[in-house]
């Protein structure tokens, strides 16, 4: 798949809002994109919209375009539900648990918007959502390349794991090797040990050999879910992991408190 960004060289280069939030909604959109198009593009554009000088606030319009499936308009009302996955007949080989959308909705709406979708069965789709931030920095953005982010992010602080733990061992279910892969490197500076699983049958077989300190399971999986594998290892006669603690949620609350200032970067 092509990948195209189209950034609007009038964005002002510095903006005040929630760069994390912002930046997973669109991976959020981006990676739903992605899966759902075999052939074709994905399209990121984000446009200056409406400057509002007395104000001191700009409203910007993002929008991810694809080339893909596109979506069924009796499906259209069930897109933002929890664990709903659209027209299960053509995507039974696409992996996820259809939290995203739903996400990305809650998001926005914490930041007084929300996400609008577009549609052409069998053509694409289009996601969009406007967000007003305040200007810190009024100097247009100018030409965006790949060059400027990178050089924004190496002068962005790095993150820095908070704890060592030598002596943990955890382990983690998930039913997608991406998941798994991403906690695994988010941790492994910690020294923690990691065992992970790709269902909840292999989660079964370690948890009943070793004790762990703590079981980090997903819900969402085929066969049996993450309620159904916890389950059964609480109820195993050699019982070695009846207490551990299980974290088993699929989200995080939105922080309002979260804000920060992104530079010349989206």
């Amino acid at each position: 798949l092509e990948l195209i960004t189209e950034i609007d060289p009038n964005i002002p280069s510095e903006l005040f809002g929630d760069e994390t939030r912002i930046n997973q909604i669109l991976i959020n959109l981006l990676t739903n994109a992605v899966k759902y198009t075999e052939k074709g593009c994905v399209t990121m554009s984000i446009t200056c919209e409406e400057k509002d000088l007395e104000n001191n606030s700009v409203l910007i319009l993002f929008e991810v375009r694809d080339t893909g499936i596109g979506i069924k308009e009796s499906d259209m009302t069930k897109l933002f539900e929890s664990f709903e996955r659209l027209d299960l007949e053509k995507n039974r080989n696409i992996e996820g648990t259809g939290l995203g959308m739903s996400i990305s909705q809650k998001l926005l709406e914490l930041m007084d918007s929300r996400l609008l979708v577009s549609s052409a069965y069998g053509e694409g789709s289009t996601f969009s959502f406007r967000l007003r931030q305040k200007i810190e920095n009024p100097t247009p953005l100018g030409d965006y390349s790949a060059d400027d982010a990178g050089k924004y992010t190496q002068e962005s602080e790095r993150y820095r794991e908070s704890f060592h733990a030598e002596n943990a061992h955890i382990l983690v279910v998930d039913d997608t090797e991406l998941n798994l892969l991403v906690i695994t490197n988010l941790l492994k500076t910690t020294g923690i040990k990691i065992d992970t699983a790709l269902s909840g049958r292999e989660g079964i077989e370690l948890a009943n050999k070793i004790r762990y300190d703590m079981i980090h399971m997903d819900q969402r999986m085929p066969q049996m879910n993450g309620t159904e594998t916890m389950k059964i290892i609480r109820e195993t006669k050699d019982v070695l992991n009846n207490t551990t603690p299980c974290d088993m949620s699929d989200c995080r609350r939105y922080k309002r408190s979260q804000r920060k200032i992104y530079k010349g970067r989206v």
